[in-house]
């Protein structure tokens, strides 16, 4: 007969050691490391870094020392994911044989052992029931077919395949910590996923509030949401935990007990603070029905229906406050992210209905969910601001790219998973090992319902947590010794088993170390095209193609037609400037014309080569977002070099199919002001004006007036018809806002773009420096868009700062209108990206103003307020000396470039009044100083310009900058004798080109004044 060795319960197989490590590395590199690129520039709302901060150090070392960048800093979350899938699937196999070979016939593991019967009770503990287990995992296997099958009917299929690659790597792991894993095992790993949700929130909240409390919590996801998701079973195995302890009270060990129980409530503490940072909403319903979920597991009869009932009711407040919050107004997002995933479970519900059966193929909703927003972006702009790439619920996606088959096999396995832990909790575990499957099935709840609201199974660390989860529930659920001794129980079976799961661990680290490469591919291809190697830059653009996630592998084609449009239009530049540098000369250079036609033929080569890599794009996903601007400007730039061949034809189609494209990508985002500029400069005389304007406002409601935009109203205010169809439409607009009454709810004003046609009319008298005129237009915008509010609260605060404008230049010896202005732009800033921009610029305005009104202190407030945490209170004076002397600056050129004429008597002593207190606030400045000469030469004073000029010289103005306006001077007060000399001194650096002049003020050290 076989002899039955019972082994301690407590006692760890080798394999277990070696997944429960495995378990700390995976989980913990894929909550916290980052493939981050250092940031060069201030991220939105973050502050500088504090000199030797140990928290930037943290920072960096979870980055990877910025080594190892990606575009999508989560790269590496996923990439962690799946090399501790494959090492724990080469672990397993090895231990098949190892296992195989230390144990007799017979012989039982310490993990899964039954236990002795209990000598008080007299009996025996059942053991775990394994057929909901095993047909669980079944199912899993048949998901992850159906999801390879979905390939078949894909538009995309090597996109399908990826997706699904990627979905089996994940479910390996899943599968190899259920079978590696036994009961004492799982505990452990369950503490371990505690302690690492506890340092994982103690770093969210130390980079809060030491780096960025402006946003909601994220780092070290990168995402509010991902971040609480992935606290949730952290937090849900402390409850457990404390839960576990509680019950001991009454027995030996007491203290240690209540300690313990103190100890993890600290640790509910601080990871519900780091999720109440976060804002996140979906993970809050997520968190309270994983709690629930505990609740209803861990009692019997009766009683389960009380967290039944009142998961119920949360539902249904839930349901309640989401859909009140829907419907408000928001100009920054909260309210319109909800509105965005009512939008999107539409689509997905929508190509459910399409193909209820198959669905769409794995990643479907990634190639077709931009095709859908074309009919409602006009209706609700704010909320398809960037692409449809997820329909923002895991499960609605689901259906909509495998179909009812998949939604039923993998909702089936889940609910199979519960009902596996559910039979092992009938099974009379230990309390330790009751409490902790308990949690772990109320994370796995819990995570299941935050994913109905978000995409962090996707694209984040979301999945580590949640696989792992799966994971330790299949190994408390099953009896892992049981299924490795069938897999290795002939020789036969060893072979078979060790050679499939080396292979299979070998392709998963392949696979996993190859989509890596490829998006640290997608990063390096910015920096060789900023080098100008585009040879190499197209290499990597191609090779980033290669990622497992749709979504990620359809952007890095985007990005390859992106980059040859780029590399076309630097080839053009640099071509025109090889061109005009031949022909500087009589002779002409013919190498150098060479080389340009060389580098038209090359952006033309371009060109074709991002048509065709946008083909392949938009045969896979036809509204793909922005890919027809990319056609739009590889067209414009193949009539431009058309044109440079004189080929009258190829440009005329070149223009033809420019245009059709930016028409395309107007209809779907009327409201992005860099596509409505574009469109606006390619359709030429195919619009009207009206046409025109209307294109060009929409997008002023959610942004700010421009540069490029300034620009395109310069072009067409050169057409002579120009001023008499703008005035019609301005005064329809002026009409519409006098007469309409602010008590209705919706104003037409909205209709004709009002308010935008009058900031607009603003820009336009202000660049013709009619100042009145444009500050009326501002005035008039202003009002109108309290008819409109809150709905374009960005539009409003906009108009008020630049009616604030308007007034200071219109007469800047009276600011108080124009701080009045300002102050009202800061109460309708919405707290949004673009709102925070605009608060930021408006308070650097208000500086200006605040100076001219001589409130120096408010100023200096200002300036404290937006400087860096090292500035010191020199540096301080320092800058406010600088900003009295841009002001002087800011004034002289507005009034110079309109042809204004001289400075009236009062504004003549304030700006005199600045240029002093510039020179006493930093006395070092030598534009200050040159200003100073400046005004002296108009005041008739040659000493005083004099003077100031060579003090100037002495502190770096530039002898070339120098040398005219000290000629000028010279030629006004001939009779100077400090200007003779200084002229004199100042010979010797005329000749010297600007780049390479010295000092010039020690040639005449005779000359200049004593510091102030």
């Amino acid at each position: 007969m076989s002899i039955i060795r019972i082994r301690d319960r407590g006692t760890l197989s080798p394999l277990e050691v070696v997944m429960i490590c495995l378990v700390a590395v995976t989980v913990a590199g894929g909550s916290w490391f980052l493939s981050a690129a250092e940031s060069k520039t201030l991220v939105d709302g973050a502050v500088e870094w504090q000199v030797e901060s140990p928290l930037r150090a943290v920072v960096q070392l979870l980055c990877l020392d910025y080594q190892f960048p990606t575009i999508h800093a989560g790269a590496v979350k996923i990439y962690i994911l799946g090399i501790g899938a494959g090492l724990a699937v080469l672990a397993l196999s090895i231990a098949l044989v190892a296992g195989a070979r230390g144990e007799a016939p017979g012989e039982e593991s310490p993990a899964t052992s039954p236990p002795p019967s209990a000598p008080e009770t007299g009996v025996v503990r059942p053991k775990p029931h394994a057929a909901p287990l095993l047909a669980a995992q079944v199912l899993i296997a048949m998901f992850l077919l159906w999801s390879f099958a979905s390939s078949r009917w894909s538009a995309a299929p090597e996109l399908a395949i990826g997706g699904s690659v990627l979905l089996a790597i994940h479910f390996l792991w899943a599968f190899a910590l259920g079978t590696g894993l036994g009961s004492t095992a799982v505990r452990i790993a369950s503490r371990i996923i505690i302690a690492v949700a506890a340092v994982t929130a103690l770093i969210a909240i130390w980079y809060f509030y030491g780096r960025n409390p402006s946003l909601r919590a994220k780092f070290p996801f990168g995402n509010p949401n991902f971040l609480s998701a992935c606290l949730i079973p952290g937090t849900l195995l402390a409850v457990t935990f404390v839960c576990e302890k509680l019950g001991r009270t009454r027995r030996p060990g007491v203290g240690r007990a209540v300690g313990a129980a103190l100890g993890m409530l600290i640790v509910i503490a601080v990871t519900g603070w780091a999720f109440y940072l976060t804002g996140s909403r979906g993970p809050v319903l997520g968190l309270a029905l994983g709690l629930l979920a505990i609740v209803f597991f861990a009692v019997r009869g009766p009683v389960k229906l009380i967290p039944v009932v009142l998961a119920v009711a949360l539902v249904a407040s839930a349901w309640v406050y989401y859909s009140s919050l829907q419907d408000e107004l928001s100009p920054h997002g909260r309210s319109a992210t909800i509105r965005l995933r009512t939008y999107t479970w539409g689509y997905a519900w929508q190509m459910f209905s399409d193909k209820p059966l198959t669905g769409h193929g794995q990643g479907g909703f990634v190639l077709h969910g931009d095709s859908h927003v074309v009919n409602d972006v006009l209706d609700d702009p704010l909320v398809f601001r960037s692409r449809i790439a997820h329909a923002h619920n895991e499960w609605l996606e689901i259906m909509a790219d495998l179909g009812a088959v998949g939604i039923v096999l993998v909702a089936m396995a889940l609910a199979l998973t519960l009902r596996a832990g559910m039979a092992t909790l009938s099974g009379s575990p230990s309390p330790g090992e009751r409490w902790a499957l308990l949690g772990l099935m109320g994370a796995l709840v819990g995570l299941v319902v935050e994913e109905a609201f978000g995409v962090g199974l996707r694209v984040s660390g979301v999945p580590t947590l949640f696989y792992t989860v799966i994971g330790l529930i299949w190994a408390m659920s099953g009896q892992p010794s049981k299924l490795r001794r069938r897999l290795a129980a002939t020789r036969e079976r060893q072979i078979v088993t060790t050679t499939v799961g080396v292979a299979l661990s070998m392709a998963i680290l392949v696979i996993t170390q190859k989509d890596f490469m490829a998006a640290r591919n997608a990063y390096r291809m910015e920096e060789y095209l900023a080098a100008g190697d585009f040879e190499e830059a197209i290499r990597l653009a191609r090779g980033a193609q290669s990622r497992l996630n749709p979504q990620r592998a359809l952007t890095n084609r985007y990005r390859l037609s992106e980059a040859h449009a780029r590399i076309a239009r630097m080839l053009q530049e640099r071509a025109v400037d090889r061109e005009a540098r031949a022909r500087q000369s009589d002779l002409v250079d013919r190498k150098l014309l060479a080389l340009a036609e060389l580098d038209r033929e090359q952006s033309e080569q371009h060109c074709r080569e991002g048509c065709r890599a946008l083909k392949a794009l938009v045969e896979r996903s036809p509204g793909y977002l922005n890919h027809g601007r990319v056609e739009y400007w590889l067209n414009r730039i193949s009539a431009d070099n058309a044109a440079s061949l004189e080929d009258q034809g190829e440009r005329e189609l070149a223009l033809r199919n420019a245009t059709a494209a930016i028409e395309r990508e107007v209809l779907r985002q009327p409201f992005n002001p860099a596509i409505a500029i574009d469109y606006v400069g390619v359709v030429g005389d195919n619009l009207d004006l009206k046409q025109k304007i209307d294109v060009l406002t929409r997008p002023l409601r959610y942004n700010r007036i421009t540069p490029p935009y300034l620009e395109v109203l310069t072009h067409l205010m050169n057409d002579p018809a120009f001023d008499g169809q703008f005035q019609q439409l301005l005064g329809e607009a002026r009409n519409l806002v006098n007469s309409t009454d602010s008590a209705e709810p919706e104003n037409k004003a909205s209709e004709i773009w009002a308010p935008e046609k009058l900031r607009l009319a603003a820009t336009i008298y202000f660049t013709r420096g009619e100042l009145q005129n444009a500050a009326d237009a501002a005035r008039l915008a202003a009002r109108a868009y309290k008819l409109l509010a809150p709905n374009a609260r960005l539009g409003a605060a906009s108009a008020h700062a630049e009616l604030a404008d308007c007034q200071f230049f219109n007469d800047p010896t009276n600011p108080q209108p124009a701080l009045a202005s300002a102050g009202q732009a800061l109460a309708l800033v919405p707290d949004s990206l673009f709102g925070r921009r605009l608060r930021e610029d408006v308070k650097q305005r208000m500086v200006d103003y605040y100076l001219a009104a001589d409130l120096e202190t408010e100023a200096e407030e200002l300036l404290k307020e937006a400087a860096p945490a090292n500035v010191t209170e020199e540096m301080l004076v320092a800058k406010l000396g600088l900003r009295y002397r841009e002001l002087c600056e800011l004034l002289l050129r507005r009034r110079a470039a309109l042809g204004s004429g001289p400075l009236s008597p009062e504004l003549t002593a304030m700006v005199q009044r600045w240029v002093e207190r510039a020179l006493t606030l930093s006395p070092r400045d030598h534009l200050a100083h040159y200003l100073a000469a400046d005004l002296a030469l108009h005041q008739g004073d040659g000493e005083a310009v004099a003077a100031h000029l060579a003090l100037a010289l002495e502190f770096g103005l530039s002898p070339q900058l120098a040398g005219p306006f000290l000629q000028a001077a010279q030629e006004k007060h001939p009779e100077s004798v400090p200007l003779e000399e200084l002229w004199n001194a100042l010979q010797p650096f005329l000749s010297i080109e600007s780049a390479d002049a010295p000092n010039a003020a020690a040639a005449f050290p005779d000359l200049t004044l004593d510091q102030p």
